[in-house]
């Protein structure tokens, strides 16, 4: 009875590892540094603890690489492995069966949203029809018949005036300055009327005006306004002219000179753009195809090239390589640092 009880006693293998490892003297981490496993693995075999070892193909890769370790009986070693773990059964997990979740192919879902669909339409029609829907033209159209002979009574009794009695600047618009070209102005007496023919002709004065309606045109415009500053000769005005030609002239900046030289070979079009160290200006304009600029200036200078591969670049005699600065093919650098 005591032998038949022994026999059914599992064999533990970890037991069987552990001791040959300790009799060949090998530590824990030693053997997960020959294995390449981590030092938990290990113990874990040794103390039979399956359950914190992986599945049983990669346990029996690890038992493998072990026993080569050790000089052991691989499959004797791996047939134990294979009883033990067998007594292990694995535990039966119960379905769980999840409520579900409405989705979008529910009927409750689908006539939900085409109720939401129709009220958005609805709203869209209702507006639509508020703002771009007009009311019949009866509505809209002005009750012209009964006004109308009142309107042309007003007109004639207006123009039936007396001329003494009509200002005349609210025909003849003041802008604060007298034209020196001539002007037909008529006028006729009794009719509220001023008629400006071709104020741009260049025919003698022609001015048929009553007497007294002149003066009081004279009186007029000479006792609110001062013409005497705004009105300016054609000489007077050329002089002005030639003058602002003549600053403009003096505010360019003059050709810059300096040690440092330059020489641009331009094989296409490119804006080109340079300044020197003082920030003055040396060339700010497009190169043409086929020019050659020769400048002078002191180093260093910030050049900005519109178009980089139209441009050859010498300075003081040496090439200069711009494919280093370019992007998307415009190039700034500073060259002569």
């Amino acid at each position: 009875m005591v032998e038949n009880e022994i026999e059914k006693e599992p064999v533990l293998i970890g037991a069987i590892l552990k001791e040959h490892r300790e009799k060949q003297d090998y530590s824990i981490g030693q053997v997960a540094n020959q294995l390449h496993l981590d030092n938990r693995v290990i113990t874990a075999i040794e103390n039979d603890d399956h359950d914190s070892l992986p599945d049983p193909i990669y346990v029996r890769g690890y038992i493998r690489g072990y026993c080569k370790l050790l000089n052991l009986d691989t499959e004797e070693i791996l047939a134990l492995y294979k009883e033990s773990a067998r007594r292990d059964d694995p535990e039966i997990i119960p379905e769980i069966k999840y409520p579900t979740q409405s989705s979008s192919s529910d009927k409750p879902v689908k006539a939900f949203t085409y109720l939401i669909s129709l009220g958005l339409v609805l709203l869209v029609i209702a507006w639509w029809q508020s703002n771009f829907i007009i009311s019949g033209p009866s509505s809209l159209a002005p009750e012209v018949s009964e006004s109308q002979p009142a309107e042309e009574t007003a007109i004639e009794e207006q123009t039936a005036e007396p001329l003494e009695e009509i200002n005349i600047s609210q025909y003849v618009p003041f802008t604060g300055y007298m034209p020196d070209y001539p002007m037909d102005i008529t006028i006729t007496p009794g009719v509220a009327e001023t008629q400006v023919v071709n104020p741009f002709a260049t025919s003698e004065d022609h001015i048929e005006v009553d007497g007294q309606i002149m003066d009081e045109i004279s009186d007029h415009f000479m006792s609110e306004t001062d013409l005497g500053p705004s009105i300016i000769d054609s000489e007077e005005r050329q002089a002005i002219s030639t003058g602002n030609d003549t600053e403009a002239e003096e505010d360019e900046t003059p050709p810059s000179t300096g040690p440092d030289t330059l020489v641009l070979t331009i094989n296409a079009d490119s804006w080109i753009e340079i300044f020197d160290v003082n920030e003055q200006k040396i060339y700010f304009d497009l190169g043409r195809t086929g020019e050659e600029l020769t400048l002078k200036g002191t180093a260093p200078f910030d050049i900005l090239l519109g178009f980089a591969q139209g441009v050859s670049i010498e300075y003081n005699g040496n090439s200069v390589d711009q494919a280093p600065y370019t992007r998307a093919g415009v190039a700034r650098f500073t060259l002569g640092d």
